[in-house]
């Protein structure tokens, strides 16, 4: 990605030395054993870990600093943000919810770095999102900014919520209120079930439509699709008829190993961004099991797609356990989780920005 795409911040990033403690590498963990031959298979979570150690265990620690939230002080989590850039400013939008809170909830705000002590801020008569989880900025599509979440919805006689993904769109952030002061409605919905769409404007009347379906018959524990359409007003009715249709050949083959070689891998696309070349750079996530522990693992992972040819290139994984600083996550069933959100200049570096084992938000120089 080139580094005059990305926002700039010159406003250092607060962070405890007492907060960055690597620990033990988690290709190296015992649990991380080489199942039926994963070590050499070149769309698996191990391979793709070993081939960023043979990179770079010979360079420094890449430390990864923790960002601070105000709403802290008062017992919430801020994590799984979102990178948008208001009049040359770079914001976040985060997931907020009490410490340790199993609810089924959330709330997405959008935040500020303070210039007096380099404290995120929630900013003051933004739109706040209700039952949202884990929220995307897309860019401008079609003239308007497009944003969206996971939009958590309760499910008769059921004791697990559901899920979806919605979208929003504006031209400035008022457009995100009614006149009501309640937040606007989506202007579109994703399929019950599907998290992590993202959506990207190629040319004119030409949108790219990356999905994540997840199901025995169609995804698996999550894969990622792509398709295209012609108009934002299309959004809505395609992705319905996507899971109806259920065409394999939408899927992205090659990215992630499937149940049936040994192994249980995801994952899904976090950013995308369209390149000079036609091309699509994808930021995006990989996640698998640590052996028979069943603990889960994510790892931030980049690609690049031709939206012609359906093929990739350049997979990797671009950070270990070796840079991760926390020592626990929300969950214990939960190891490293780390859920890239974008590029940003910081202090003149470029960082990768990410959400950190469903608790935190922190930064690292993207190498």
């Amino acid at each position: 990605m080139n580094e005059s795409q990305v926002p700039d911040s010159d406003i250092p990033v607060n962070t405890s030395p007492n907060e960055i403690k690597p620990m033990f590498d988690l290709s190296y963990h015992p649990d991380m054993r080489d199942v039926r031959g994963q070590l050499h298979n070149p769309s698996s979570m191990l391979f793709l870990l070993n081939k960023y150690h043979e990179r770079t265990d010979s360079l420094p620690i890449n430390s990864i600093e923790l960002f601070h939230f105000r709403s802290e002080e008062a017992g919430y989590t801020v994590y799984n943000p979102a990178i948008v850039v208001i009049d040359d400013v770079l914001h976040l939008w985060g997931r907020e919810e009490l410490a340790g809170n199993k609810d089924t909830g959330g709330t997405v705000k959008l935040y500020v770095q303070s210039a007096q002590d380099g404290i995120w801020d929630h900013v003051e008569g933004s739109p706040v999102f209700a039952n949202l989880q884990d929220p995307f900025y897309c860019g401008v599509i079609g003239g308007f900014h497009i944003m969206g979440g996971v939009e958590i919805y309760k499910i008769q006689d059921s004791a697990d919520p559901g899920y979806r993904t919605v979208f929003y769109r504006y031209k400035e952030l008022k457009d995100l209120i009614g006149k009501d002061g309640e937040t606007a409605e989506p202007f579109a919905r994703g399929p019950n079930g599907m998290k992590g769409v993202r959506l990207v404007e190629l040319e004119p009347n030409r949108i790219g439509v990356f999905t994540r379906p997840q199901g025995k018959d169609f995804g698996g524990r999550g894969r990622i699709g792509y398709y295209e359409i012609s108009s934002l007003y299309d959004l809505e009715s395609s992705l319905t008829q996507y899971m109806q249709d259920k065409n394999i050949s939408t899927l992205i083959s090659g990215l992630f190993v499937s149940e049936e070689y040994g192994s249980e891998e995801w994952g899904g696309a976090n950013q995308v961004t369209l390149m000079a070349d036609g091309k699509i750079f994808v930021l995006g996530h990989i996640a698998g099991f640590l052996g028979q522990s069943r603990i889960k693992a994510y790892f931030p992972m980049t690609f690049i797609f031709d939206p012609l040819t359906h093929k990739f290139t350049d997979y990797q994984i671009i950070s270990s356990k070796r840079e991760y600083p926390l020592q626990s996550s929300k969950f214990k069933s939960i190891g490293i989780v780390y859920y890239p959100a974008g590029f940003a200049k910081i202090h003149n570096k470029l960082m990768l920005i990410a959400g950190l084992g469903d608790c935190a938000i922190g930064a690292q120089k993207a190498r």
